[in-house]
């Protein structure tokens, strides 16, 4: 999920799970050129979808273009396995 809220979600996880803090992704239009202010991606709260799920989200897709790296993929699966909030077969779905 993305939010350009960065200091609401901080200060969220500084007053619920301080821990949750580093699985917070900062994102800017380096990476996502949409992105019209500095964000974040909270990868405390990922959504696991099936296969087919997503098949049928992605057909009503508007492309966005993404500077999607490989560490900036490696930094988002490590944010959500490290989190203290996502649940364990999520963390396990992620290779």
């Amino acid at each position: 999920m993305f939010t350009s809220k960065v200091n609401n979600k901080k200060e969220h996880y500084s007053l619920v799970n301080e821990d949750a803090l580093s699985s917070l992704v900062f994102a800017n239009k380096d990476n996502f050129s949409f992105l019209s202010k500095d964000s974040v991606i909270d990868c405390n709260q990922p959504i696991y979808k099936s296969r087919e799920e997503l098949g049928a989200i992605i057909k009503n897709l508007e492309y966005k273009e993404a500077n999607l790296t490989t560490e900036l993929i490696e930094e988002i699966i490590k944010a959500i396995k490290t989190s203290p909030i996502v649940r364990r077969n999520i963390k396990k779905a992620l290779k």
